[in-house]
């Protein structure tokens, strides 16, 4: 798995600077469904998988930022038949713009610490059709 994410993570990467994030969401929502794999309960494998990613982004030859990790995450996760929901994030009013991209399973955020982000975007992913990416505006502040 972890030889998986050392080549995924620049594929990602690669792609979100040569096409638009939509095609490469169809990319990542579509792949061959595996069985998860014996011992693993889903999860377990998504904390697995959230981790691996982690260790490939940080010691891997590109040095992955949230996004190509969010991205890399559904589509293993997806392969195995986890749906799960790609979310994009800000932190309301921050100079310079401060972002962050997560996968959400089962309620529980993978891919770092997110309560100071606001979502405002998300995707849901489960290894088959690709949903399109859907923003939702942040509520006004009074």
């Amino acid at each position: 798995m972890l030889l998986t994410l050392l080549w995924r993570l620049p594929v990602a990467g690669l792609l979100l600077r040569l096409v638009n994030i939509g095609k490469v969401l169809a990319l990542a929502n579509s792949s061959q469904r595996q069985s998860l794999p014996a011992g693993f309960d889903a999860q377990a494998f998504a904390r697995r998988c959230e981790q691996l990613v982690c260790i490939a982004a940080r010691n891997g030859l590109h040095q992955a930022t949230c996004l190509p990790r969010a991205l890399a995450l559904q589509h293993v996760l997806g392969s195995f038949g986890v749906t799960t929901e790609l979310r994009i994030g800000v932190v309301p009013g921050s100079q310079p713009l401060q972002a962050h991209a997560w996968v959400v399973f089962e309620q529980q955020a993978l891919g770092g610490e997110v309560a100071q982000y606001q979502p405002i975007a998300m995707n849901k992913g489960s290894g088959s059709m690709p949903s399109p990416l859907m923003f939702d505006a942040p509520s006004p502040r009074k």
